[in-house]
C-alpha cells in the first residue's frame, strides 16, 4: 500500500487488520532519510566506544529528517505453512503547518542517491504524511506555555488607544442594529485589515468588552480570521445566539484537536506497531532505530543509556537485526558446511566452499541464503515443529508476544489443552527464541 496524506486514514485500518491477525508473526521496517553524516566530527572511527558511536549517530539524526518509512507485516499460518505479507510504503514530510518549528536539512550525497533511485521529491513534499518530532512538540509546548503566561496587551500610545475606542464603537453600533433579512451585511461585520499586533489587540478587545449587552448574555457574535481572494487577513464577526456561539467554540476546539492529531500523523503508526508486542526486524538498523526513536517516540540527550531506556520503554516489542545475527552465526554455519548449495550437501554435486568471512550486506546475504540449503539445525527444528503444529488444535500462534515479551496466556489459569499449545515446540518463526537457542 503506497500511503500518502490522502490515503493515511485508510492505511491505519489496513494496518489494524494486519496487527490483529492471529497469525501475525513479525514485522520489518526500513527508512529513507536526508542524511547520514552531519560533519567530520560524526565520521565513524574503528576505535569508537559504544557511547561515542551512538552519540555520533544521534548528532546526525537530530540534524536530518525522514522521507519514507517502509513497514512489512508477516503472518504465518502453521496449518497451511503459508505466509501472508502486507507491505506499506509511507511517504513522510515534517509538519509544515503554520507555527511549526520543524526544519528540513539534507546532505547532498543522500539526496543524490535518492534521486538516482528515482525518488519522487515532489510527491514527498506535497503528499507526504505529516509528523511532529518529539523535539518540535517540546518547543511548541514551551511556546504555548509562554503565550498563556503573557500579560494582557496594554495600549501605550494614543494611536492604539484610539484604535480600541473606535473598534468598540463600530462593533457596538453593529450589534445595536436590528438584523435585516434584505441586507446580508447586517448579519456580518468584516473589519479593516491590520497588522499582527493590532489583530491580537482586536481579539483581546472583543473578548473583554460587553459592547452594551446585558451581563451574561454572551458576546452576540462569533469572530474568525478570513482571507478573501488572496488578500490580507481580516477579522469577520457573525451574529450568533449564545447557543450557536457555544457550538462554534466547541467546533473550533474539535478542529484544533483534529489538527493536533494530524500533526502527530505517522507517529500513530509506530505506536500501534510498538504496542502490539510483535517482534520487529531490521537490517543494519542503527540509524533506522535512532531515527524511529528521535523522530517518532521520544527526544533523548544523545547518551546511550538514555536511548536504551527510552527505546525499551516506548518501542514495546523485541527487535532483531539480521546484520547482527548474520555476523554472529553465519560464519559458524559456513565452517560446519551448512551453508553450501543443497545439491552439494545431497552428494549430487561437488561441494563449493563458502568464502569466509561471509558478506553480510543485504544483497549478498540474501543471495547466499537463497542459493544454499537451510542450515541443518534450522531445518531439523522446522521439520519437527511442523509435525507438532499439525497435531495441535487450531489457535493463535503462541509465539505472539505482548508487553515485555511474555507469550500470550502466560500468567493466566489455563486448561490442559491451552497449556499444551503454549509449551509445544513451534516452527522457527515469530519471536525467534527456538532458532537463537
Amino acid at each position: 500500500m503506497d500511503v500518502t496524506r490522502e490515503t493515511f486514514e485508510a492505511s491505519l485500518e489496513a494496518l489494524d487488520a494486519a496487527i490483529t491477525d492471529p497469525h501475525f508473526a513479525f514485522w520489518s521496517f526500513d527508512l529513507e532519510f536526508t542524511g547520514l553524516s552531519a560533519d567530520r566530527s560524526t565520521k565513524f572511527d574503528l576505535y569508537d566506544t559504544l557511547p561515542e558511536r551512538w552519540r555520533k549517530v544521534h548528532a546526525c539524526v537530530s540534524q536530518f529528517t525522514v522521507l519514507q518509512y517502509g513497514v512489512c507485516c508477516f503472518a504465518f499460518d502453521p496449518r497451511s505453512r503459508r505466509w501472508t505479507v502486507r507491505p506499506f510504503n509511507f511517504w513522510l514530510f515534517p509538519d509544515a503547518s503554520r507555527g511549526s518549528t520543524e526544519t528540513f536539512s539534507c546532505q547532498a550525497s543522500s539526496l543524490g542517491f535518492l534521486s538516482s533511485c528515482d525518488f519522487d521529491f515532489n510527491k514527498c513534499v506535497s503528499q507526504g504524511v505529516p509528523f511532529t518530532s518529539p523535539s518540535a512538540a517540546r518547543r511548541a509546548e514551551a511556546r504555548r506555555a509562554r503565550a498563556e503566561q503573557r500579560p494582557p496587551i496594554v495600549p501605550s500610545n494614543e494611536r492604539d488607544v484610539d484604535f480600541v475606542k473606535q473598534l468598540a464603537e463600530d462593533v457596538g453600533s453593529w450589534l445595536a442594529k436590528s438584523p435585516s433579512s434584505d441586507d446580508a451585511t447586517d448579519d456580518a461585520l468584516t473589519l479593516a485589515p491590520v497588522n499582527g499586533f493590532l489583530r491580537a489587540l482586536t481579539y483581546q478587545t472583543l473578548e473583554s468588552t460587553d459592547f452594551g449587552l446585558p451581563p451574561g448574555s454572551g458576546p452576540g457574535f462569533v469572530a474568525a480570521t478570513v482571507r478573501e481572494n488572496g488578500g490580507p487577513p481580516r477579522i469577520r464577526l457573525t451574529r450568533a445566539t449564545p447557543e450557536s456561539a457555544a457550538r462554534a467554540r466547541a467546533e473550533e476546539d474539535a478542529a484544533r484537536a483534529e489538527a493536533e492529531r494530524l500533526r502527530r500523523g505517522f507517529s500513530v503508526v509506530i505506536q500501534k506497531l510498538g504496542d502490539s508486542g510483535i517482534p520487529a526486524v531490521g537490517h543494519n538498523g542503527m540509524f533506522d532505530a535512532c531515527y524511529t526513536l528521535e523522530k517518532f517516540l521520544r527526544e533523548t540527550d544523545g547518551s546511550l543509556d538514555a536511548a536504551r531506556a527510552a527505546f525499551d520503554e516506548r518501542f514495546g516489542c523485541p527487535y532483531y537485526d539480521t546484520k547482527l545475527l548474520a555476523q554472529t552465526f553465519l560464519d559458524a554455519y559456513a565452517t560446519a558446511g551448512s551453508l553450501r548449495p543443497a545439491a552439494a550437501r545431497d552428494g549430487d554435486a561437488p561441494a563449493v566452499e563458502t568464502a569466509l568471512p561471509l558478506d553480510t550486506a543485504l544483497g549478498p546475504l540474501y543471495e547466499t541464503l537463497t542459493e544454499c540449503a537451510l542450515p541443518c539445525m534450522m531445518a531439523s527444528e522446522n521439520k519437527s515443529a511442523a509435525a507438532a503444529a499439525e497435531a495441535l488444535a487450531p489457535g493463535p500462534s503462541p509465539s505472539r508476544r505482548r508487553g515485555r515479551g511474555r507469550p500470550a496466556g502466560a500468567g493466566r489459569a489455563a486448561g490442559p489443552s491451552s497449556a499444551a499449545v503454549i509449551c509445544a515446540p513451534q516452527p522457527a518463526r515469530g519471536a525467534g527464541d527456538r532458532v537463537l537457542d
